[in-house]
């Protein structure tokens, strides 16, 4: 295997926090009813949708295909809901249990880097996630039968989603570097998420402004592409949520205004990124245990390259070594 193969699969599937999350909660029975129940959610509100659509024998084929863009975009905003509930759920582990410090001293006696820790972490809790989404496709797919959904948009639909479990779970991992979360930051964790959703959207509905005099079509604004559930509205409804050729504000504020959906997947790309670096800068300071003098005191002081060696005995790892080595 290429070293370039072997290094990118440790910092992802083959990752060993990633394979012991993923298989401890693979056989908890909480987990596969919250699995059970999504699908079971998703299946239900898409047969009862279709089930509706065809209960008049009258429709036409443009009929048909509208019906079956409704139910898709009620489909797409029940999926968007759920992941938002059971993300913080599937995280709150990761904020109650990581934030002890007797954890992280743990993990930071084993030979991986700390960005190996956080992304373990991080993949470890948001595979299932991604695996809630995977099952729903199939879900979605069955509208295209009827038309009105093409393929790229139910793509993008799961695109949004994904991007927005990965920015709750980053911030999640990020709570729990800090040390002081616990079941109570788990919980505020929760609040915050929904409060954040719920007044962007609000905001956006009251500055919004109409496209025409007489109409009903408004124009996307500056908070768009800050909030999944509006992107979703942009994509879904182009005709009633219009997005600007042309804007005003600056770059890159301008941008992202005209292309809400691409400004929402670079917006939550590289703050994940910012958290994760971050996050991994703060593991690593808290395995620096080297010395509690200031920064002068350790450049002015001397260097002794012949210091004699100390036994170690507050570190487990080492004491095992020392003790079991010539059993």
């Amino acid at each position: 295997m290429p070293r370039i193969i072997y290094w990118f699969l440790r910092f992802s599937v083959q990752n060993p926090i990633c394979i012991r999350l993923v298989g401890a909660a693979s056989r908890r029975p909480r987990d596969m009813y919250l699995r059970w129940s999504y699908v079971a959610l998703l299946g239900t509100a898409l047969l009862f949708g279709l089930f509706g659509m065809t209960s008049n024998s009258n429709y036409s084929l443009r009929d048909l295909a509208a019906g079956s863009a409704g139910v898709f975009t009620f489909l797409a905003v029940f999926q968007l809901v759920l992941i938002c509930v059971l993300t913080p759920v599937f995280m709150a582990g990761a904020i109650a249990k990581e934030a002890d410090p007797k954890t992280w001293d743990i993990l930071l006696t084993t030979p991986m880097s700390p960005l190996q820790i956080i992304l373990g972490n991080l993949f470890g809790r948001l595979f299932f996630i991604l695996a809630l989404l995977l099952g729903a496709m199939p879900l979605m797919i069955v509208t295209q039968f009827f038309g009105g959904v093409p393929l790229d948009t139910i793509l993008l639909t799961q695109l949004v989603s994904i991007l927005l479990a990965l920015t709750v779970a980053s911030a999640a991992i990020g709570m729990s570097v800090t040390r002081t979360a616990g079941r109570k930051a788990a919980v505020s964790f929760f609040v915050v998420t929904v409060l954040y959703l719920l007044i962007t959207y609000v905001i956006d509905r009251t500055i919004r402004i109409p496209v025409s005099a007489g109409t009903s079509a408004e124009w996307t604004t500056l908070l768009t592409p800050f909030n999944p559930f509006l992107v979703l509205e942009a994509l879904l409804q182009p005709s009633g949520y219009v997005i600007p050729e042309t804007s005003n504000l600056p770059w890159p504020l301008g941008w992202i205004t005209t292309h809400p959906i691409a400004g929402w997947s670079w917006v939550t790309s590289l703050l994940s990124i910012c958290i994760i670096v971050w996050s991994s800068i703060q593991v690593r300071k808290l395995g620096d245990r080297s010395s509690k003098t200031s920064l002068w005191q350790r450049l002015s002081q001397r260097s002794s390259g012949n210091r004699e060696g100390f036994a170690v005995s507050g570190n487990p790892i080492s004491w095992r070594e020392r003790v079991t080595r010539h059993r």
